[in-house]
């Protein structure tokens, strides 16, 4: 970071460099920044606030003298120790600075600004004849850098960087309101704080360690995250790729990519990149366009990826092909040598001659032994999703039991009927039944049970 020298640098008001003789605002004597190391090495954009002790304006942040607690701002009263003065030079007759006579502590009295026309400037200690920057106003149009015509009554005038960075541009300066425009201790608009922060970095001397997630390799259709991490609480983390502003992604390239991220972070900018590598997963292709007819297969074959393939169906086959067995939706997974997975999915629907008769019993034995002891429909669990209506009425028309469900789901015994009738096991008796198989009837007939 840029650092400035300021030890003896001068600032004042006019001197008469600007205009000469009386009523042009000239304040006898000068005011200067000491030789003490403090101000060896000043970071540029540091924003420096001198003022009247003896008439502090009530919006002036509290004193502060240090360099080092990192807001790159100085708040020094003019009787400050770190300040000196001259009593004599310049004056009405004389527009010289002294090379000696200087005291130490500051007043304002020599630097004070008139309302109608004075100037306010600060000269480098090495080039003391010309100033580096001044302001100008009323009647001071002499070797004029910025000015303003009309008092500076009431007024502020301050660089807005309202067109570029250039301070020295007429055009970035503004003629404002000082109840309600300034800002002491303070950037003065937006972009005078950006322009602020490229020159002094918020005082830091290096950027800030910039840590990206490590290069990755996914399989197409995966998600993966990004991260990145370093810099200060108000680092800005920019991602190209459209991915905007944040300090983690979540991605999903379809092919190899390179994401690079930008850090923006006191002023200083850094960059890194991470790297995406991506595998193409298996691609599944249903060889048998035809419905799945009882008898007949569920056949794939797979491309793309990485040979050889293994098979994972939903019903435990593990090869290319599955038997259509019952109905129901057969879900495969196929991972290739480089755990890349794709799913494949077939609805089975078989026609009603395709699909066994079921073996209803007309009685069952409730009794606890172990056999018999639920009203268990055989091949009832190839039917698979089909919709399962059960009815089973007493004698006296009461319905003891009824199941809606699905087929598959019937199968389980947990599912079926175990003789109880609110809670408790009926008398040994007949029982009429009504089944229904996707709202079509398909049986009814006499159950009995038996002890």
């Amino acid at each position: 970071i840029k650092t400035i020298d300021l030890r003896h640098w001068i600032f004042d008001d006019n001197n008469g460099y600007f205009a000469s003789g009386s009523s042009t605002g000239i304040a006898q004597g000068a005011c200067r920044f000491t030789d003490d190391d403090f101000w060896k090495a000043i970071p540029t954009g540091t924003l420096i606030l001198i003022y009247n002790n003896a008439d502090k304006n009530p919006e002036i942040p509290a004193d502060d003298l240090s360099m080092n607690d990192g807001n790159c701002r100085l708040i020094i009263p003019i009787n400050s120790t770190l300040i000196d003065r001259h009593e004599d030079l310049p004056s009405t007759s004389d527009d010289s600075y002294a090379n000696s006579g200087w005291k130490n502590k500051g007043n304002w009295t020599h630097v004070s600004m008139s309302n109608s026309n004075d100037s306010y400037q600060i000269r480098d200690i090495n080039h003391i004849s010309t100033p580096v920057h001044a302001v100008s106003y009323g009647n001071n149009t002499n070797n004029t850098i910025i000015y303003f015509s009309g008092g500076g009554a009431s007024k502020v005038f301050y660089f807005d960087n309202t067109n570029n960075d250039n301070p020295y541009d007429q055009t970035n300066w503004i003629a404002g309101d000082a109840n309600t425009e300034q800002t002491p201790g303070a950037p003065n608009s937006e972009s005078n704080a950006k322009w602020i922060l490229q020159l002094s970095h918020n005082c830091t001397t290096s950027p800030s360690s910039l840590n990206i997630s490590d290069d990755d390799t996914i399989c197409k259709g995966e998600t993966t995250i990004i991260s990145v991490n370093g810099g200060s609480n108000n680092a800005v983390y920019t991602w190209n790729q459209s991915l905007g502003n944040g300090d983690s992604k979540d991605i999903a390239p379809l092919t190899n990519t390179q994401y690079n991220v930008t850090m923006t972070d006191n002023g200083w900018c850094s960059e890194d990149s991470v790297n995406i590598i991506v595998k193409n997963a298996p691609s599944i292709k249903l060889l048998n366009e035809n419905d799945c007819n009882k008898g007949k297969v569920i056949e794939v074959s797979v491309s793309d990826g990485t040979a050889p393939y293994s098979y994972q169906w939903s019903n435990n086959d593990i090869s290319n092909k599955t038997s259509c067995l019952e109905n129901g939706l057969y879900i495969l997974t196929v991972t290739d040598a480089e755990n890349c997975k794709n799913t494949f999915s077939y609805e089975v629907k078989l026609s009603d001659s395709d699909l066994p008769k079921l073996k209803v019993p007309t009685i069952f034995s409730p009794n606890g032994d172990g056999k018999n002891d639920t009203w268990e429909i055989e091949q009832i669990e190839t039917y698979g999703d089909s919709t399962l209506n059960i009815d089973i009425y007493d004698r006296w028309g009461t319905i003891v039991f009824t199941y809606h469900g699905t087929c598959s789901s019937y199968a389980n015994p947990l599912n079926q009927w175990n003789g109880n009738f609110k809670g408790k096991p009926v008398q040994i008796s007949s029982f009429v039944y009504i089944i229904s198989i996707n709202d079509k009837a398909y049986e009814q007939g006499i159950l009995s049970i038996i002890k």
